[in-house]
């Protein structure tokens, strides 16, 4: 389990040093970005449709420090995100900035798929809703962060969280609004959630506690790093940028 695996890392994870905090992105050492890594809280995507959003959200993931995502696809993609049509890919890419090439994916079929893997991870499984229930994150009522680690699931545009895993979730939890407008995007809703939830990890609990994790995403970053040179980076993140200009005409 997370809590397990956080316990036997001990004194191995070393605090969080000043580049992953420097202003010119490109100056971090991909050590020091990996060590504000947490896999105490992974995102898991119920359904969510929109190219645009989930784009987002890996941008948010990477920007935040989640660095695992699971997933269970809507009907429109095929195997994972990254292999869906040219399209997608391309708004994709635009929109994430090439964020979803430094994050942990996985992918599931369906909740009965999914709901085994998370408790097979030993996690606590935590749903957004509306519902009569759900506990406020801004309103002073308990959500200390399970010890065993935590299963952070957003539902689908309109649907929500699937009823299987609402059903299965220890606790419901949502941010509240003073507007007209109930409900919020979910993209914006997953970066609210997420900072709500990650400022209870301690800066000493910054780190990935799963050894295998940690080694697989270093050699993932290494590879790429000695792949793309900072010439090759740079009319990489170029390539970006004139997808992201020619976003529109795909949509």
């Amino acid at each position: 389990t997370w809590r397990h695996r956080r316990m036997s890392a001990g004194m191995e994870h070393q605090r969080p040093t000043s580049s992953a905090n420097c202003i010119d992105y490109k100056k971090r050492d991909p050590g020091d970005v990996l060590s504000w890594r947490t896999d105490k809280i992974i995102l898991v995507l119920d359904r969510i449709r929109d190219v645009g959003n989930i784009s987002s959200i890996f941008r948010t993931c990477d920007a935040l420090g989640v660095q695992v995502i699971w997933s269970i696809l809507p009907q429109h993609y095929t195997g994972s995100f990254s292999s869906s049509s040219k399209k997608i890919r391309t708004k994709m890419r635009s929109i994430s900035r090439g964020a979803d090439r430094y994050l942990t994916q996985r992918f599931f079929e369906d909740e009965n798929e999914l709901l085994k893997a998370i408790r097979e991870d030993g996690r606590q499984i935590w749903s957004t809703d509306l519902g009569p229930g759900a506990v406020s994150l801004t309103c002073g009522e308990s959500v200390a962060l399970p010890e065993e680690g935590l299963a952070l699931v957003m539902g689908e545009e309109t649907a929500g969280v699937s009823p299987a895993i609402l059903e299965a979730s220890s606790k419901r939890v949502f941010i509240p609004t003073f507007g007209f407008v109930q409900s919020l995007n979910v993209a914006v809703a997953t970066a609210l959630v997420l900072q709500a939830l990650l400022w209870q990890v301690r800066v000493q609990d910054r780190g990935i506690s799963s050894d295998s994790l940690r080694e697989s995403v270093r050699k993932e970053w290494g590879q790429w790093f000695e792949g793309v040179g900072n010439g090759d980076q740079e009319q990489e993140e170029s390539r970006s940028e004139e997808a992201a200009d020619g976003a529109e005409e795909l949509y």
